[in-house]
């Protein structure tokens, strides 16, 4: 990742789906340390990503949920077309896990 995590801003993120491939991504939400909002899409909301990271505290920690939505009129077209992303996330909650029980 490239860029300030702020809401409003806009970063790049590199991902082990398509390494060669910047992606730029708008931080639209951040209520740290609940919630933030990270989207990207094509103009007049044709297709539209927006994936959401949530943590929830808990008696023995805390849960964290990552979720993201496609909309749009293109949103069936697009889809088709995005690799199975569910490896990736589970490695990046994975990492996230091992960084947050090692602090």
């Amino acid at each position: 990742i490239d860029g300030t995590i702020k809401t409003g801003q806009t970063i790049k993120l590199w991902s082990s789906v398509n390494p060669d491939r910047a992606f730029a991504i708008k931080v639209g939400r951040m209520d740290a340390p609940h919630h933030m909002e990270w989207y990207s899409g094509m103009p007049f909301g044709l297709f539209r990503g927006t994936r959401h990271y949530k943590l929830t505290p808990t008696e023995n920690g805390a849960r964290f949920e990552m979720q993201e939505i496609y909309t749009g009129p293109l949103k069936g077209l697009i889809t088709k077309a995005i690799p199975d992303l569910q490896p990736s996330f589970e490695t990046f909650a994975d990492a996230l896990k091992a960084k947050a029980e090692a602090a």
